[in-house]
């Protein structure tokens, strides 16, 4: 990473505000205009009282490149920001028109031969539509600036224009989900918090009593639950789990199947996820994620989250306790899970947090995922079940057209 002569923008996307601010008092800035200058102070004020900026050296005023970025449109209001960062560069920002919004962690790019790390963020359609009128964005690290793929420092296109409200809902009460949506911090939204409780109450009578399974919380909502008695600020959504009797993925998957198609015969409508190895089920006005969970190999797996190298007795038999005055189900080995799952450091808040898959797990995990044709085979079940019945659930599919698919 070769240091490159100093800019005050590569200065910002290097998380060094003080180092910027000297540079634009102290040179003539030749090049800018007035109104870019300015814009780059009110940036550099913005973002050295932004709580999310890391602390890091000011003392060189020298930069680097730390890695690169490119960006995917998969959808008119859908923007995929990904890349690839230097080995020594373990956190990733993302920046609209100069000021950073939001911090991820960047993971482990398997068998590169360079040792790089990969990242990346979504940008829905609510975000999308709070961005300033005119946007830039671009991606910076502690360790150095990273350049799009074009070449510059930002990229810039067309549809990145909203009502401009985004900057003053960061600074009060919102934050940007890790799922590419704006959402009202967690601390701050009590009615959520009681809402899915209650969801998670009636799911769980429901559950154990249809299925024969205890649902326990797990991933954020257990951390916040073990950690802080409460949920998680910058958490999202609620996580579930149950704990199958079956021990291989075929069967998980087989199992799945069933679990879906008899919650639709209810009345709850489900929506599968993009990766349909779990599902959210819409009780009351809530709808969270429910992962079937699973021992084989000597290992417990479970989709979207790394292998546990532990026996069952890790969860089972799970441990009713209280959360926020709710009954609730937890692993028995509590805390023994969430420092598996979440690392030594797991007292400490990471709000750019990300699992990280160990290598070989995807092929495996991704066998207990249903099938397009099963998918369709659901799709038509319920299709005949409410030529009969009016109060069956509705069946969707997370950025999947059922038209579409049906068709295919």
């Amino acid at each position: 990473m070769a240091a490159t002569k100093p800019v005050p923008r590569a200065l910002i996307y290097s998380f060094r505000m003080d180092a910027a601010r000297r540079l634009l008092q102290d040179e003539s800035c030749s090049g800018m205009s007035d109104k870019f200058v300015t814009r780059l102070q009110k940036a550099i004020q913005s973002n050295i009282e932004n709580p999310l900026l890391p602390k890091v050296d000011e003392g060189s005023s020298e930069t680097k490149q730390a890695g690169r970025w490119w960006t995917l449109w998969p959808m008119e209001n859908r923007l995929r920001i990904k890349g690839t960062a230097h080995a020594d560069c373990k956190q990733v920002g993302l920046f609209v028109n100069d000021r950073l919004v939001k911090l991820v962690n960047t993971v482990p790019r398997p068998d590169d031969p360079r040792d790089r790390r990969s990242f990346r963020f979504n940008m829905k359609a609510d975000i999308l539509g709070k961005l300033p009128r005119k946007t830039v964005i671009g991606v910076g690290s502690e360790v150095g600036y990273l350049r799009h793929r074009d070449g510059g420092l930002t990229y810039r296109n067309a549809r990145l224009a909203g009502d401009g409200t985004l900057f003053k809902l960061l600074a009060s009460t919102h934050f940007l989900t890790k799922k590419g949506r704006i959402q009202l911090r967690l601390d701050q939204n009590e009615t959520w918090k009681a809402t899915a409780l209650a969801a998670y109450a009636e799911f769980r009578d429901y559950f154990e009593s249809t299925f024969e399974y205890k649902p326990f919380i797990i991933c954020g909502t257990l951390l916040g639950y073990h950690r802080e008695a409460d949920f998680i600020a910058h958490d999202d959504d609620m996580d579930v789990a149950y704990f199958s009797k079956f021990t291989s993925p075929e069967e998980i998957r087989n199992e799945l199947r069933t679990i879906v198609l008899r919650m639709l015969r209810d009345g709850i409508d489900i929506k599968l996820a993009r990766k349909s190895g779990f599902f959210k089920p819409s009780v009351g006005q809530m709808s969270f994620d429910v992962f079937p969970m699973w021992y084989d190999r000597n290992c417990l797996w479970m989709m979207n989250t790394t292998r546990q190298r532990a026996g069952p007795d890790r969860i089972v038999p799970v441990r009713k306790a209280h959360f926020r005055g709710t009954e609730v189900y937890v692993p028995r080995k509590t805390e023994e899970y969430i420092e598996s799952e979440y690392g030594p450091d797991w007292r400490i808040p990471d709000p750019g947090y990300r699992s990280v898959a160990e290598p070989g797990t995807s092929k495996y995990l991704s066998a207990s995922c249903l099938s397009t044709e099963e998918i369709i085979a659901l799709l038509e079940d319920i299709k005949r079940i409410s030529i009969e019945r009016h109060d069956v659930g509705r069946l969707s599919i997370a950025d999947r057209d059922i038209d579409a698919l049906t068709k295919a």
